[in-house]
């Protein structure tokens, strides 16, 4: 669900974006980590935003944050008008950013604090045109607000810098005449809305700086290990790109990674797809992935990196490793993970079980089809027969267990569960992997010829715009037009879920946060995805017709398998559930109000019936303490450890109830008599509990209670 928040937002701020130069001619070039974006100025000449204007124009989301959030502020600052103004100073600083181009820098780490770590050197770039000064002003006011902060403020021509170390006015080497930054940035797009660059030998050095002066013993000795097994010795920069490509919205990244690569990076090196795998995925599917993961591998880079840090650990591992495969009678790496294929593929074809996830489909080319078969069947009659054995003595019998059923000349496995039945089948050398059997058996129904996601006219259009080499390590692809509208009724639920949450708090939230699907399908195309590795490193190039289009075109998954349904009782059960935890907080404080009474009788009886003068009295004279004095609907909390004097000065003057039986007794105190109650506040305003003289509580309105109040005192 962040992800879809994140991209609502980034629908907000992206659509007008500049293709203006980013900040990096701003910034000192020792930058470790570097984002930036251009914010929203007018577009540069020659990119075409109709897709997302028209996604923004039918859409109310510009609204909720020019109105809703303002109108959230005002909430605040009826309980807490401090609060809300910073709030409201902060949001203002932060819709200044996101509306100028603005970068956050990273660029190690410089002085030690006072008897501290060294501490991060950290800096925000803000150039805010126009209207710098206001800006520049706006942080001046908060940072009046935390006096004694470490930053330094200052406005250079138009720019706003904030930082924790002094920056001169003038730059020498800027980050944009960088060679490391520039090869970084030059295979990505040229004029990025959004930008992020990762210099990662000054990182990792950073690290190991920070580690030797300030990690345990054990962790120094240990990190170079775990460094070189990663081996991001061989990582030389991260970058990223977000912008218009055409009239496509576009990610692209670039991991520079110069061969030969070792330890982690070395498990990207993997053969680019093969056409037989592609074949596996119909033409008809709407939604498609195909990519490498040889868990083998993996597996033996774990064993050593066991055996490297740790010979110890490694030989216990290899015990451990020995037991299960005596137990599940084979070897787990060598006839399990060995004989699976290292490519997989995973789509959903409407013509074998409808839209939605619920009909995913998976396929290995496996490598060795007769092992594999041999092991998961070991290991479904080993599973068989353990939970046999647990819900033997189970009353009435329970059964869970792996079947087989052979259909259309093929044996289909399946976990016969409630709900979904997992299954797989083995046919011509590939493994198929399905959520039901019948999923299953349409996916091994498909001619060996038919035609391949190849011959989809909507996927070829993805892939020319994408522009990737023929040799790809991975692709995705989704043909929004069609799978937006099985999904737009769950993006509804869930955004009116969180912006409904919202309204409970008079936020008012606008009601088509969300534009109406035949205003998205009228801007929605096929979005895809593609990498690619080469000696210079990793690639990956995604495109989507607007921000956050592939996530509101494949949300059923959010939705379809319990999700959805759970995020819809959520919203539907919210305010019940905090009915029912505001109700359980009345309760705790009428016992309260309840257990200061039967003190204060106590205190009476000790005292010809006279009513002490204070509630501290009682901490000192009763058995009861100060956290009977404390509404748990608040913050209050009494310090530990206070002698019987403390505590009484401190229920005195923080109690959040308030004691009016001061020079009452006992004879006077009737059924009517208020003698303590609660603040107003305490339960957000919607009543109070009271105790009375003849020691019962009740919970009344705000307006009763308060003429209850009023006609007690008058009475006496």
């Amino acid at each position: 669900m962040r992800l879809f928040l994140i991209s609502m937002l980034a629908i907000l701020f992206a659509p007008v974006v500049s293709i203006a130069q980013p900040l990096a001619d701003r910034l000192p070039d020792d930058a470790q980590i570097y984002i930036a974006w251009n914010g929203t100025i007018a577009p540069g000449a020659g990119y075409d935003q109709s897709h997302l204007k028209a996604v923004l124009d039918a859409s109310q989301l510009p609204q909720f944050f020019h109105d809703s959030i303002p109108r959230l502020f005002q909430q605040v600052a009826a309980q807490n008008p401090r609060a809300a103004r910073m709030l409201n100073q902060v949001y203002g600083i932060l819709t200044a950013m996101a509306e100028h181009p603005t970068a956050i820098y990273f660029g190690g780490l410089g002085g030690a604090g006072a008897g501290g770590p060294p501490l991060p050197r950290l800096a925000i770039f803000c150039d805010g045109g126009a209207d710098a000064a206001k800006i520049e002003r706006q942080i001046r006011i908060l940072l009046n607000n935390a006096p004694g902060a470490p930053l330094n403020l200052k406005l250079v021509d138009t720019t706003v810098v904030l930082s924790d170390f002094v920056i001169p006015e003038t730059i020498a080497k800027p980050l944009a005449q960088n060679p490391e930054f520039q090869a970084a940035m030059g295979p990505l797009l040229k004029d990025p809305s959004a930008a992020m660059y990762v210099n990662a030998p000054a990182l990792i050095g950073t690290i190991d700086a920070l580690i030797a002066q300030a990690a345990p013993p054990e962790t120094q000795q240990m990190w170079p290990q775990i460094r070189d097994a990663l081996g991001v010795a061989g990582l030389k920069t991260i970058s990223a790109t977000a912008g218009f490509d055409g009239k496509n919205w576009s990610v692209q990244a670039f991991v520079n990674a110069p061969t030969p690569r070792t330890g982690l990076l070395a498990w990207g090196d993997v053969p680019p797809l093969t056409g037989d795998l592609i074949k596996l995925i119909p033409a008809s599917s709407t939604i498609a992935a195909a990519g490498t993961c040889d868990l083998n591998a993996l597996f033996t880079q774990i064993d050593q990196a066991i055996a490297q840090f740790s010979p110890d650990h490694g030989s216990q591992f290899h015990q451990i490793l020995s037991q299960v495969n005596q137990t599940v009678g084979f070897d787990i790496q060598k006839d399990f993970l060995g004989a699976l294929g290292t490519q997989w593929a995973y789509f959903v074809d409407p013509t074998i079980a409808g839209e939605g996830p619920l009909g995913f489909v998976v396929v290995n080319r496996l490598r060795n089809a007769d092992q594999f078969q041999t092991s998961l069947s070991q290991l479904e009659n080993m599973v068989n027969v353990m939970v046999a054995q647990q819900f033997h003595n189970q009353r009435p019998k329970v059964t869970l267990e792996f079947r087989q059923a052979t259909i259309a000349g093929t044996n289909i496995h399946f976990l016969a569960t409630p709900l979904i039945t997992p299954s797989w089948a083995i046919k011509d050398g590939t493994l198929y992997i399905g959520l039901y059997p019948q999923v299953v058996e349409g996916a091994l129904d498909r001619p060996a010829d038919d035609h391949s996601i190849k011959d989809n006219p909507a996927y070829q259009a993805t892939m020319q715009a994408l522009q990737g080499p023929s040799q790809l390590s991975s692709f995705s692809f989704v043909d929004l037009p069609k799978t937006m509208p099985q999904s737009y009724q769950s993006c509804l639920m869930l955004t009116r879920m969180y912006f409904g949450i919202g309204d409970l708090f008079d936020m008012q939230s606008p009601p088509l946060v969300l534009p109406p699907l035949s205003k998205l399908l009228a801007e929605t195309e096929p979005a895809g995805s593609v990498s690619w590795t080469d000696d210079a490193g990793y690639h990956l190039k995604a495109i989507e017709p607007f921000p956050g289009a592939s996530v509101i075109g494949s949300a059923q998954g959010l939705s379809t398998g319990g999700i959805g349904e759970s995020a819809l009782m959520a919203s539907i059960l919210l305010p019940s559930l905090n009915h029912a935890r505001e109700t359980a907080n009345r309760v705790k404080c009428a016992s309260n109000l309840r257990q200061i009474g039967q003190a204060i009788l106590l205190y009476g009886n000790d005292t010809k019936g006279s009513y002490p003068p204070d509630l501290g009295t009682l901490v000192k004279t009763e058995d009861i303490t100060a956290e009977v004095f404390v509404c748990p609907d608040t913050n209050t909390k009494p310090p530990a450890n206070m002698s019987p004097d403390e505590a009484a000065n401190w229920v005195n003057n923080n109690s959040d109830y308030i004691y009016v039986g001061a020079g009452l007794t006992q004879a006077t105190a009737g059924q009517l008599t208020v003698v303590c109650y609660e603040k107003d506040g305490d339960h957000g305003g919607d009543g109070m509990n009271i105790l009375f003289g003849d020691g019962h509580i009740e919970f009344l309105k705000l307006d009763r209670a308060h003429k209850v109040i009023s006609d007690s005192a008058g009475q006496r």
